[in-house]
């Protein structure tokens, strides 16, 4: 099974106050980290949504492999930018929506949603952190349609309540759930060791 990654990295970062994707994450940019994982993790291909400064961000990625495309609009909710990725992907079985921020994803994280998509009654699965619902999400090929008639607002979310039946949620420990959204976020994450 071929499985795409979509990256969202284009969101306005208000709460930080500056792009927060590009900043500095023991030692390199802090969208870097969702984005190796999703490559050690056998996507292929890795979409990164990027919004505002992309410019900015093309430039910290030139050295992965990683096709970039425009979210014109940051405002717009995250949905948006799974769905544009969701536009820009051809012969794939599936779709991951990583967020650029989660520090804690890993490859492993990335392999465990794959494998519990190989069964072929499941076409979305769900990540749940000690009872918050958030990426890594996986959507098969046969639902893309309908997540792009979707509204973008939590478009994930509404699939797996329109097909529960073939929806499969993976509980991970709540301390995974770890997103940069203010200073204070980054400064917390940067006194942990890489």
């Amino acid at each position: 099974m071929r499985v795409a990654a979509i990256v969202l990295a284009a969101g306005a970062s208000s709460r930080m106050g500056r792009n927060k994707m590009l900043l500095d994450l023991h030692g390199e940019p802090l969208v870097r980290k969702s984005i190796r994982a999703a490559l050690a993790g056998e996507c292929d291909p890795v979409v990164v949504v990027v919004g505002p400064d992309a410019s900015g961000m093309r430039s910290a990625l030139a050295d992965l492999d990683v096709v970039c495309i425009s979210n014109p609009d940051p405002a717009s909710p995250p949905g948006r930018s799974f769905q544009l990725g969701l536009e820009a992907l051809a012969n794939v079985d599936a779709a991951i929506m990583c967020l650029g921020d989660m520090v804690d994803l890993s490859a492993g994280m990335i392999r465990r949603v794959v494998e519990a998509s190989d069964d072929t009654r499941v076409s979305i699965v769900l990540s749940e952190f000690g009872g918050v619902v958030a990426p890594p999400y996986l959507v098969k090929r046969g639902l893309f349609g309908e997540a792009l008639s979707r509204e973008p607002a939590g478009v994930v979310r509404q699939l797996a309540e329109t097909h529960p039946q073939k929806t499969m949620t993976i509980a991970w420990p709540a301390e995974f759930l770890t997103d940069v959204d203010t200073p204070d976020d980054l400064d917390s994450v940067r006194r942990q060791s890489p």
